[in-house]
């Protein structure tokens, strides 16, 4: 009988080799399983039993799942078979995939309120049942919805080869963008909060802003990433908060952006970006953009700065790759070291602005302190970017601002940013919480929360009282002197029971502070004139007669 003599070198060998084998059988078994896959929806209470739908690259029975936080720290863990799964639904984008049920998971009570995961694949979100924490995070999950073009289509023709999607679903996977590209504009933020100690936080998606009673008991709302797409009501219920005395943190970019609705069972986003498209009846809820004046509802008076008015980052015409700072002073900088046009590095794709005056000798901006008719509002820095229109200026704006609406109503703070949350800033640029000042952004950040719950001041130059100081009518003595229609398609008038001479001129500016028209009024014309050849949008007007300026204000035109 041969015998078979192992050496212990050769021993070691074969067993090193076998180890290794298992090792690349077990990673590829582990890498390959989870195709893609998703939930019945997109956010839960503890105690809710959530749908799990997954699709996997080969059929394995007794599969070891682990539930993820945002950290990627496990949680939890289910034993469930996996089975390859393909798209059973017509229109799969706005059906939904039509997979089977994988396993059915009741939402355990021992989970805080969070981001949650499955395999890096799946994600989810578990709410606060008691409602009941400081801050409220809302999670930008309709952004999400609208770039995914998991399925064929999104809400985008870039992502959608044969024409975009009216209609999208949440039930389906997030495609390999959103995973890798859409959640980086608030992964690293939300990594960092859930790290710290000492403060109460709690998470909802977006369609849960619809309910009121998800952040009624709250302090802060915080409006991290790329915020885009807001219903009616989500903005009405944001503006209640605010009006009631409480806050908010605005740490996102081109926020506001497009009105949406959701299917009666809550299961689809509806945003069809053409009111002419778009079959619903009442001109309120159409859903384009909203600071179009026949939604009545610009952006602006929520959150103090919009897209419109912003800018495209890292473009032709950008100025310092972060925020040129113009108030040292602000109490939000505090530790930060940063002095009087230092530069707040932080690159970002998208900017929002608020409304100007005119410009400095120097190149800053003059802050329209009236416009807005904001008892308080402050701004912190700013930069250039490229204008979001490809005809007109080309220069435009992003801005870091500070404001309270009402004597009574609470500060909004809104950096105008979408990379603001982000770990890069897109086109190899670097974000807020991954650039050269990101411990300056985080200190900033802090500074936010601190004060605000502590119900400290936020402004440089505190002033006792506030005043609001609005000017859709202006006093000229005896009546208000006002022009009409407003919104109008260019052909205007001057009304008021008392109007200031046979002759008075009115100049037009453009949210740059440029004029744009100018012409004398008289009696004998009413007081008419016609500025029809000007374009859509937001124009400052300025009325004097020979002993001065007798008012001024804010028009609309929309042809």
């Amino acid at each position: 009988m041969k015998r078979i003599i192992i050496r212990p070198k050769q021993a070691c060998r074969q067993a090193v080799l076998f180890c290794l084998a298992f090792f690349l059988i077990a990673s590829s078994a582990r890498a390959f399983t989870i195709v893609d896959g998703y939930m019945d929806k997109l956010s839960y209470h503890p105690g809710d039993t959530a749908l799990v739908y997954l699709n996997s690259s080969i059929v394995i029975p007794n599969w070891k799942l682990y539930l993820l936080d945002v950290e990627g720290n496990r949680k939890d863990s289910v034993i469930t078979d996996l089975i390859p799964q393909g798209i059973s639904n017509p229109e799969p984008w706005v059906n939904g995939f039509g997979y089977h049920v994988t396993f059915a998971y009741v939402i355990p009570a021992h989970l805080q309120s969070g981001i949650y995961q499955w395999e890096n694949k799946v994600f989810f979100i578990v709410k606060n049942p008691q409602k009941n924490a400081d801050i409220t995070i809302i999670y930008p999950s309709n952004t999400e919805a609208a770039y995914n073009e998991a399925g064929g289509k999104g809400l985008y023709d870039f992502d959608s080869p044969e024409g975009r999607a009216h209609t999208v679903t949440f039930q389906r996977p997030l495609s390999t963008f959103i995973i890798n590209d859409v959640r980086t504009y608030c992964r690293r933020f939300l990594q960092w909060i859930h790290s710290l100690g000492g403060y109460s936080f709690q998470y909802i998606a977006d369609n849960d802003m619809d309910d009121y009673s998800e952040i009624s008991n709250s302090k802060i709302i915080v409006v991290p990433g790329h915020s885009e797409y807001w219903s009616r009501n989500a903005r009405q219920n944001l503006d209640s908060f605010v009006n009631s005395g409480k806050d908010a943190m605005i740490l996102s970019g081109n926020t506001m952006w497009w009105q949406v609705r959701y299917s009666n069972d809550r299961t689809r986003l509806i945003c069809y970006k053409d009111k002419w498209l778009d079959p619903e009846p009442d001109s309120l809820m159409k859903t384009i953009n909203w600071p179009e004046p026949s939604l009545n509802y610009p952006s602006l008076t929520s959150t103090g700065a919009d897209f419109i008015h912003g800018a495209y980052g890292m473009k032709p015409y950008h100025g310092w790759y972060g925020y040129n700072i113009l108030q040292p002073g602000s109490p939000l900088l505090e530790g930060t070291g940063l002095s009087f046009h230092d530069i707040l590095s932080c690159q970002s794709m998208e900017y929002d602005a608020t409304l100007f005056y005119g410009i400095e000798p120097n190149g800053d901006p003059i802050l329209d302190t009236t416009s807005l008719g904001f008892c308080k509002i402050e701004l912190i820095g700013y930069d250039w970017g490229k204008s979001i229109y490809f005809y007109g200026p080309q220069k435009s704006y992003g801005t870091f601002i500070a404001f309270k609406k009402y004597p009574t109503s609470g500060n909004v703070i809104n950096v105008g940013f979408t990379n603001w949350c982000a770990r890069n800033g897109g086109q190899g640029g670097a974000g807020g919480f991954g650039g050269k000042d990101s411990l300056k952004i985080k200190t900033i950040t802090m500074n936010m929360f601190n004060k605000l719950l502590a119900g400290e001041n936020i402004y440089s130059s505190p002033k006792p009282g506030c005043t609001t100081v609005g000017i859709e009518q202006l006093t000229t003595g005896k009546e208000d002197l006002f022009i009409f229609p407003n919104p109008g398609r260019g052909s205007f008038h001057l009304k008021g029971g008392s109007l200031p001479g046979d002759v008075v001129q009115v100049e037009i500016y453009n949210t740059l502070g440029s004029v744009v028209f100018a012409q004398d009024l008289n009696k004998r014309d009413a007081y008419g004139f016609d500025a029809s050849s000007l374009g859509d949008g937001i124009y400052f007007y300025l009325l004097k007669n020979p002993q001065g300026a007798v008012g001024k204000g804010k028009i609309i035109i929309a042809h």
